[in-house]
């Protein structure tokens, strides 16, 4: 009953924004009597019977229907502007082809009419492409950080799908598997793997609403991926047992100690806890965990070294921020360089955009410290 409940509610929103193309689930609550205007459908809450005037209102009662997944309704007509028979062909054909709920959600919609007395009555069957719990699953995003930080639940949550409204909002593709991936680089200790990302936009030539479907497909099982989280806490509380105070400088030394460079392991897990050896992207990821653990602000970045593919991080210290390319570190001996954007425009492109500028520049780089890294103790797989 209480599933029940929250579908019907969840249902109860799309429809409030489908209709009024301006508010946003689950941003407040709507009574399910209140969610119609005049011109739209009258709706009866104990029955399937829905009451139209015009051709809005009977759009709008599929609409309904399809919200909730009904497969089966009835529309009646009250003093009806219109005809009918030529209106309902018409409005199935719509919603079916022209509306982004009725893109993704409808197989088929066919009905048949009866004139009763003085109104008509129309019985509608529906059948659809995906379940109830699928259409009621659907959330709604305004910008792209919404639709990263709905991204970054889903890669925590190993699920591998998640379905979006955009509202007011035209993301590509690419820029839907730019958010993905930013997602996955932004939190490496709960997020185990990155998925390959599959995108089906569904939209109509007017309005402001679109729907996407994001399929994520992971490289391991589901068991497998749930376990890494827990055997990289218990990895990193060992490792990090009472060094406490590690800027980035040290952190990048600790990489460099620990992980070898021209591997081909490019996530957290398999770098630490497979061979030692790594990526560019690999060496990137572990410096990203081993700063988030330690409270040191650090991004991961994706650009080009050379014209190729590459990865390196930003970090902050002292209260700057400077590019350090771990990997390069490791091959020249483990000691980091902090740069400055100017910098390193001789060798790297990425996209100044997405990450923090780097504008100052090191007299000298720091001098590594008198004390040697720490050598880690054998941690156990879990």
């Amino acid at each position: 009953m209480r599933k029940n409940k929250i579908r019907l509610a969840a249902a109860a929103c799309l429809l409030a924004l489908l209709l009024t193309g301006c508010h946003g689930l689950f941003e407040k609550e709507y009574r399910f009597e209140e969610v119609y205007e005049e011109e739209y459908a009258a709706v009866r809450r104990d029955s399937s019977v829905q009451e139209v005037r015009n051709y809005s209102g009977m759009k709008n009662a599929l609409l309904n229907m399809i919200a909730f997944a009904s497969e089966y309704g009835i529309i009646r007509t009250t003093k009806y502007n219109g005809t009918v028979e030529d209106d309902i062909s018409k409005a199935c054909f719509e919603v079916t082809r022209e509306t982004p709920l009725g893109l993704y959600a409808v197989e088929y919609i066919s009905h048949s009419v009866s004139r009763i007395l003085s109104y008509y009555e129309i019985s509608v069957s529906i059948s659809y492409k995906h379940t109830a719990e699928e259409i009621a699953a659907i959330r709604t995003v305004h910008t792209g950080r919404e639709l990263q930080e709905l991204l970054t639940e889903a890669l925590t949550a190993i699920d591998d799908e998640l379905t979006v409204m955009q509202v007011s909002t035209e993301f590509s593709e690419d820029e839907i598997r730019s958010f993905a991936e930013q997602a996955y680089r932004s939190d490496p200790l709960a997020i185990p793997a990155k998925p390959e990302v599959g995108v089906n936009i569904y939209s109509s030539a007017a309005g402001v609403q679109r729907i996407t479907e994001i399929r994520l497909d992971y490289p391991l099982p589901t068991a497998e991926l749930a376990r890494r989280p827990e055997a990289l806490q218990i990895w990193c509380d060992t490792y990090f047992k009472d060094r406490e105070g590690l800027d980035a400088l040290q952190l990048c030394r600790d990489t460099c100690l620990l992980l070898h460079p021209f591997g081909s392991a490019d996530t957290v897990f398999d770098a630490l806890m497979g061979s030692g050896s790594a990526s560019d992207e690999g060496f990137a990821m572990v410096m990203k965990l081993f700063c988030e653990y330690s409270g040191v602000e650090c991004y991961v970045v994706s650009g080009l070294r050379d014209e190729r593919e590459h990865y390196w991080n930003i970090v902050e210290w002292e209260g700057n921020y400077y590019h350090l390319d771990a990997v390069e570190a490791a091959i020249n001996g483990g000691e980091p360089a902090l740069l400055s954007d100017r910098q390193m425009l001789s060798l790297y492109r990425w996209d100044t955009s997405r990450y923090p500028a780097c504008e100052t520049e090191l007299p000298s780089q720091p001098a590594e410290p008198e004390e040697k890294p720490f050598h880690p103790p054998k941690v156990e797989q879990a």
